[in-house]
């Protein structure tokens, strides 16, 4: 049994420069991460406390072109660390921070006269020391636990296109093309496909807002389908996970077109797998099910 506190402190600065047509984004953050873990043997109820302290300086700089034509390209590239609490049982040391840096580049083109934004963009992700699970030899026998993989390259293409149209409809299309390969982990899984990272997704989300003058004003609906493609279900890509969509819906009303007082009061209810559909899915060897039906309901105000 693990009991775990954590304690996390960050100093962030971001500064943004415009030039021009050009736009300037560079920021920096250094956090400060302790953790304890106190494992208890159920056995023996002997408690054994781990001290961890982690802490590192990550940044991001960015550059942004507008044209006069409506196309904006755009370049960054950021670094990131997240803490991992435990010990790595392979070893007896506690688990080093996942760190990872990424480039994209990309174009936003937002078409004239309307309100149609498209994007495209191109990323790289190297990601070190992330937690996987494998079987390894302990003194007690085998066992599934996790331990440390070395590197994994996810590259990729995403697309987007949103537009608003004056009779209250607005349209969010999506498409994602994923490659995580495994660069330097376990015999028999390197160049690989990461388990459980589908190389296809897509969605469409439609919302509607009734007519101001009509009986039903205030009122929209919105719905969208989620398409996620096959996958592996382990790293050593001997087993599959199967395409699946995902059905989402929601409604909302906004209660200024009861009275102007109550303009930023919006009731909203989002439904998301509304069929509930919940097909097995496999992630390093390890299966489970989709989350099924959730539904959430708010109450806002803004001001």
């Amino acid at each position: 049994k693990s009991v775990q506190d954590q304690f996390i402190t960050g100093l962030y600065l971001q500064d943004q420069i415009r030039y021009d047509a050009l736009t300037f984004t560079l920021g920096g953050r250094y956090d400060w991460v302790s953790t304890d873990t106190d494992n208890t043997d159920l056995a023996s109820g002997a408690l054994d406390t781990i001290n961890q302290s982690d802490r590192a300086f990550t940044w991001r700089a960015g550059v942004t072109y507008e044209t006069e034509w409506g196309i904006t390209p755009y370049a960054s590239y950021s670094t990131a660390f997240s803490p991992n609490a435990g010990v790595n049982l392979a070893t007896g040391n506690p688990f080093k921070p996942t760190e990872s840096e990424q480039q994209e580049v990309g174009v936003k083109y937002l078409l004239p006269d309307s309100n149609t934004l498209l994007t495209a963009a191109l990323f790289n992700i190297d990601q070190t020391n992330g937690l996987y699970y494998e079987v390894v030899d302990l003194p007690s026998g085998p066992a599934n636990i996790q331990v440390q993989r070395g590197k994994l390259r996810s590259r990729g293409l995403e697309l987007e296109a949103s537009t608003s149209l004056d009779n209250g409809l607005s349209l969010i299309a999506s498409y994602t093309y994923t490659q995580a390969k495994i660069i330097d982990g376990p015999a028999g899984t390197v160049n690989n496909d990461v388990s459980s990272v589908p190389r296809h997704m897509a969605s469409l989300w439609a919302h509607y807002t009734m007519p101001e003058d009509g009986a039903l004003a205030g009122l929209g609906f919105g719905a969208g389908v989620r398409f996620t493609g096959q996958s592996y279900g382990n790293d050593a890509n001997s087993m599959k996970n199967k395409a699946r969509a995902f059905v989402d819906a929601s409604i909302d009303y906004d209660f200024a077109a009861i009275d102007k007082d109550f303009t930023g009061l919006k009731l909203q209810v989002n439904a998301t797998n509304l069929f509930d559909h919940r097909d097995a899915v496999c992630s390093a060897g390890f299966c489970y099910r989709d989350q099924g039906r959730t539904i959430i309901g708010s109450l806002k105000y803004a001001w």
